[in-house]
């Protein structure tokens, strides 16, 4: 990735977890406290829209049925295929991740240009992808395998089974938190997630301000 305004890098810090561990919400706290987000679920579904070149690969290689009325990608039927057979992840994999992290990289680019000291990328196969290799650490969100089905259950109304390939589909957390820089807790109550994620929010300010005053 270049930067070609000649200011310095932002401190990258990338969110990921599993399916249903609440790294959405760590990074809806981070939004809270101003903090700049990158979302790749925003950036993937900005990208399959129509007239986009990845909206016409996808179409091309899922058919025209993933399509709704309104010429929009369903992105619950394209889901619903790729989740149940792996080369069709595989493909659709090879199509949209290339797109998004260049997407992310300019997004990057663009904080950098703006002098912003920090920036974060939140995003749910951040490790898969290898979009670790963007940031400076890692935020893995945990909470119990038990928690995760519940809360997918919950918010997608899917049954246990489709979540269970979903979460297959997942490096699996033992491995994330291995690699994590920092794992944060959310297996407890929202107000403990929001005090933890402060804590953690704060001592990067307070890093990236000794720093600048380092020189």
């Amino acid at each position: 990735m270049s930067y070609n305004c000649g200011r310095r890098l932002p401190l990258v810090i990338g969110i990921t977890g599993g399916l249903g561990t609440g790294k959405s919400t760590v990074a809806g706290i981070l939004k809270d406290m101003t903090a700049p987000v990158i979302d790749a679920d925003a950036v993937t579904h900005q990208l399959l829209q129509p007239g986009t070149c990845v909206y016409d690969r996808v179409v091309s290689r899922f058919s025209p049925d993933i399509v709704d009325e309104e010429g929009l990608i369903d992105r619950k039927k394209l889901a619903n295929i790729v989740f149940s057979h792996e080369e069709a992840r595989r493909d659709l994999e090879r199509i949209v991740h290339p797109a998004v992290i260049e997407q992310m990289e300019q997004e990057i680019q663009m904080f950098a240009c703006r002098g912003q000291d920090l920036a974060v990328l939140d995003v749910p196969l951040l490790l898969e992808v290898g979009l670790d290799e963007l940031c400076d650490e890692v935020w893995v969100v945990w909470c119990t395998p038990q928690q995760q089905l519940a809360r997918v259950m919950r918010r997608d109304d899917l049954d246990c089974q489709k979540i269970k390939r979903r979460m297959t589909a997942q490096m699996p957390m033992q491995e994330k938190v291995k690699l994590a820089d920092r794992v944060v807790d959310n297996s407890g109550s929202l107000c403990e997630l929001r005090d933890e994620v402060f804590c953690l929010w704060r001592r990067l300010q307070n890093r990236v301000g000794d720093a600048s005053d380092g020189g």
